[in-house]
């Protein structure tokens, strides 16, 4: 799979492949169809947020596939 990885603070990002997880008991795995950059991806790469380990895969902000519909 595709992921946005930040290898040096202040530094910009590079997409590149990544191993796609295998859920354990009681997960799952979603395709996700987007994902987006939020405002603490940007402190993290800008080295502003102490305590991350490099590389790191950015954006949280994801939007899941056709037909999956929120737990409620």
């Amino acid at each position: 799979m595709k992921a946005a990885r930040l290898h040096t603070f202040g530094a910009g990002f590079v997409i590149e492949e990544v191993p796609t997880p295998v859920p354990g008991p009681g997960q799952v795995l979603i395709r996700i169809a987007g994902a987006g950059a939020c405002h603490s991806d940007l402190h993290i790469a800008s080295g502003d947020t102490q305590g991350v380990a490099l590389p790191h895969t950015l954006g949280r902000e994801n939007a899941a596939g056709r037909g999956v519909r929120p737990r409620r």
